[in-house]
């Protein structure tokens, strides 16, 4: 009876911090979805933010990243004009790694595990994505529209507000495992 005891209060302490982890998740990005009309915080440092949540929140294979490295990688194209606002992130922890902003030239991005790509490059998408094809890359857009190519986690501003969709497909295709708490928030999620 003892034992059973034991397991029972281990199942009760780990839903509690799930629920209380889920609130949490659900609270960050309610917060980080504010209008942006009236926000005091600019459309891509809010963004940056999103994207610094997306790498807690996802599970990357195991031949991706290094055993031996602490590091996480996120590129950013050197020609993106709003790559500023991801340099806030640089020295950040996720998920036990230090978070390393790089300004990446196509040829450079397979050395990044997380890429950005912006609307403001949207030129060099084709090309970003084709380098990159079939890697365990974590590809975040910005407001793809139609179903041209995009990212597995692709931002959306509607109603003033910051969205997101997730192709859920090219992330198993991959080998990341997206939280379900995650894909509960998005906008839009392809199965």
């Amino acid at each position: 009876m003892g034992h059973f005891r034991k397991t029972y209060d281990v199942s009760i302490r780990l839903m509690k911090r799930r629920g209380l982890r889920l609130a949490a998740v659900m609270a960050l990005f309610v917060l980080l979805a504010v209008s942006l009309v009236g926000a005091a915080v600019p459309e891509y440092e809010l963004k940056a933010a999103f994207v610094y949540n997306f790498a807690k929140f996802v599970e990357w294979p195991p031949q991706a990243l290094s055993p031996a490295s602490d590091t996480l990688i996120l590129g950013v194209l050197v020609q993106d004009p709003e790559s500023p606002a991801f340099e806030a992130l640089q020295g950040k922890k996720v998920q036990g790694r230090t978070l390393v902003v790089k300004r990446c030239r196509l040829s450079e991005l397979k050395e990044v595990h997380l890429l950005f790509i912006s609307a403001g490059v949207s030129r060099y998408l084709g090309p970003a994505l084709e380098e990159i094809r079939g890697l365990p890359i974590l590809t975040i857009t910005d407001e793809v529209e139609g179903s041209g190519p995009h990212g597995i986690i692709n931002l959306v501003t509607t109603g003033g507000k910051v969205r997101f969709q997730v192709d859920a497909v090219q992330a198993r295709r991959l080998g990341f495992r997206i939280s379900s708490q995650l894909l509960r928030l998005a906008l839009s999620v392809t199965e």
